[in-house]
C-alpha cells in the first residue's frame, strides 16, 4: 500500500531512516527527528511511503523545485529484507505518476557516484545522468545529478 507521507508519520519515518537508507549511503546521514517531521509537515503531499506487512517498507520524500516546475528526491530507500523485489520500482513510479498529476514536469536527484546499484536504478527508472556545475566532481564522495522529464 502506498500512502502519501504527513508530520503524523514522522516517528515511524525517521525510526526506519537508518534501515532504509544509511546502509547504502556511504557516509553517516543523519536527520534529526525534528528535521523529519518539520519536512513531512510541509512537503507531505509530495513524499510517500509503502508499506509491507503492516510497516513502513520504503520512502520517497520529494521537495518542490523552486526554479522551475519540477521535485526532488530528497530521500529514496527501500528496507534491506524487501530489495529486488520490484517494490522500489512500485513506490517510485507511483511517486512520480502522483506529481504529474500535480502539475510537475520533472524530477531530479543526486546520488552517490560509488552506490552503483543505486545509479543503476535509477536508469532503469528513466533518468539521465546531466552536468550540474555546482556537484562535486571529484573524491570518493562525488555524486552524480539525474533527471527524468514527466
Amino acid at each position: 500500500m502506498i500512502h502519501s507521507l504527513g508530520a503524523a508519520h514522522a516517528e515511524e519515518v525517521h525510526a526506519s531512516l537508518g534501515e532504509l537508507i544509511l546502509p547504502d549511503a556511504g557516509p553517516a546521514v543523519t536527520l534529526q527527528f525534528y528535521t523529519v517531521s518539520a519536512l513531512l509537515q510541509i512537503y507531505g503531499p509530495l513524499s510517500f511511503g509503502i508499506w509491507h506487512d503492516s510497516q513502513l517498507g520504503g520512502i520517497c520524500m520529494n521537495l518542490p523545485l523552486l526554479s522551475r516546475e519540477g521535485a526532488f528526491v530528497f530521500l529514496f530507500g527501500i528496507r534491506p529484507d524487501l530489495r529486488s523485489q520490484g517494490i522500489g520500482t512500485k513506490l517510485f513510479e507511483e511517486s512520480s505518476s502522483r506529481l504529474k498529476d500535480k502539475g510537475y514536469q520533472e524530477i531530479c536527484l543526486r546520488v552517490l557516484r560509488l552506490n552503483g546499484p543505486a545509479i543503476s536504478f535509477w536508469q532503469k527508472m528513466g533518468f539521465i545522468e546531466k552536468d550540474a556545475p555546482d556537484l562535486e566532481k571529484a573524491g570518493q564522495f562525488a555524486e552524480a545529478y539525474m533527471e527524468l522529464g514527466l
